[in-house]
């Protein structure tokens, strides 16, 4: 007689555990909507444009001007670049994966990254998902969460701009 009610309960915990399973992720994307991640086409669809977005930084006549991102990239491998940059966009656009790079100041310290070079590495980044056909709103969210980090990188007036002017006394 007790055997037909444990049973009862047990499928009634099999049945909500699987609902709050299932109702997770719902709730972690701000409703019914994909997450940034999923409209990206999550890891297969990020990867091919950050490879196509780290060759077009590597190229940056504006970039390359720098003397200090020229000597970064002289020690810094482009493969490690594509990795780290792609595990930090999975997992800020609501993926599965943890980033486990430096933090984005310590990262850029050093490099004397100027408005300017933020705005070319922008327009690399905008090229590179036009080429594969990112849609304008995803475009737009991910551009978004880059600017995010422009407090933390871009951190020097542009080289070639001329000092700032001294104040008199």
């Amino acid at each position: 007689m007790h055997r037909p009610i444990w049973r009862i309960l047990f499928l009634v915990f099999v049945a909500a555990t699987a609902f709050a399973i299932h109702a997770a992720p719902a709730r972690a994307q701000g409703g019914l909507g994909l997450s940034l991640y999923d409209q990206l086409g999550g890891v297969y669809g990020i990867a091919p444009v950050v490879d196509d977005f780290v060759d077009r930084l590597w190229n940056d006549p504006v970039l390359n001007a720098n003397p200090y991102v020229a000597e970064a990239r002289r020690r810094f491998a482009k493969a490690s670049l594509r990795f780290l940059f792609t595990e930090y966009l999975c997992d800020k656009t609501g993926g599965p994966m943890v980033y486990r790079g430096r933090d984005m100041k310590t990262a850029h310290a050093g490099l004397h990254i100027s408005e300017r070079e933020w705005q070319a590495m922008l327009g690399d980044l905008r090229e590179s998902m036009r080429k594969f056909n990112v849609p304008a709103e995803a475009q737009e969210d991910m551009i978004a969460l880059i600017e995010e980090t422009k407090k933390d990188i871009v951190l020097a007036p542009a080289l070639d701009a001329p000092p700032p002017a001294e104040k008199a006394p």
